[in-house]
């Protein structure tokens, strides 16, 4: 697995931009090592997101789990790219430029977003 540059941290693990070399093809690779899942109920919430991320397939407005790859000591969950940035970085990044923050009608569109995913999830159980 090549990754390169931290994209972000969580709370189980780190999410690395990566290649896949026969396609060229960018995706998300979020790595999450076996021994932060020994904590607490933490393996029972992360079979529960893999369950969810599983069910989920090419659904507008939320990330798509490509696939699922273990070693002896981490996990390796491949999500689509998704380059926009965080939405807080977004935000910065708007700010910075106009020197204020979103106007309403880029707020309602993100909230707009936001909404339909969660009620695609909600639908779904």
């Amino acid at each position: 697995i090549n990754v390169s540059n931290l994209l972000g941290k969580g709370a189980f693990g780190d999410v690395y931009s990566s290649v896949k070399l026969s396609t060229s093809q960018p995706f998300a690779v979020k790595i999450i090592a076996k021994s932060n899942l020994a904590i607490g109920r933490s393996m029972e919430f992360f079979q529960r997101e893999l369950e969810i991320l599983q069910r989920i397939k090419k659904r507008i407005n939320i990330i798509n789990l490509e696939s699922i790859i273990q070693s002896e000591n981490n996990y390796y969950l491949f999500f689509e790219m998704c380059n926009g940035g965080t939405l807080s970085n977004c935000l910065i990044k708007y700010n910075n430029l106009y020197n204020r923050p979103f106007p309403e009608y880029i707020v309602q569109f993100i909230i707009k977003q936001l909404c339909d995913a969660l009620f695609y999830l909600h639908s779904n159980k």
